[in-house]
């Protein structure tokens, strides 16, 4: 009698409020090429951007964008609220959990711009099943998923234990 445990949970009530300024906020405009693959070839240099000129396409492939303007708008707007959400969410520390419940992210003026910015694209193609990747065109950041050989990676992971015990066992031996 008397084997009890008891949780005491407090509830905080706490404000975060902010003014942010962004610009530049990519959004890709092709519904062929994964979001994903895009955002992580991330950040463009956009201070030297040039008119367009068919002459940057020379020798290249390039496809017409099939993203209007307002669907990029609401792409642009969901993410940028996320990351306003994360920004402030990691102003809030010292709690076990915390949950937003309420959120008011207002949208002042929005400005939208077609730029092509340079990103390749390759395709590789290993026992049926095609990978992708892609390279930032100026700062040559490249992304994509690559095939794995799991018993390859358990050969190696092998390899490299049996060479760490032997550095390990017969460095130990001299140094006794």
């Amino acid at each position: 009698m008397g084997n009890y445990a008891y949780t005491q949970t407090k509830f905080y009530r706490i404000f975060r409020e902010g003014t942010v300024l962004y610009e530049h906020v990519p959004v890709d405009a092709s519904k062929k090429l994964d979001d994903t693959l895009m955002k992580d070839i991330e950040p463009y240099n956009y201070t030297d951007l040039k008119d367009f000129s068919m002459e940057y396409l020379s020798g290249f492939m390039a496809e017409k964008y099939d993203v209007q303007s307002d669907e990029a708008e609401g792409i642009m707007k969901n993410r940028v609220e996320r990351y306003v959400e994360q920004r402030l969410q990691g102003t809030i520390t010292g709690y076990t959990s915390t949950m937003m419940s309420n959120k008011n992210v207002r949208f002042t003026k929005i400005d939208s711009n077609y730029a092509m910015l340079p990103v390749y694209l390759l395709v590789h193609k290993y026992k049926g099943k095609q990978y992708m990747f892609a390279v930032n065109g100026q700062s040559g950041k490249v992304t994509g998923t690559t095939p794995v050989s799991f018993p390859k990676q358990l050969i190696f992971a092998l390899v490299a234990f049996v060479i760490t015990w032997f550095i390990v066992v017969i460095g130990g031996a001299f140094l006794a």
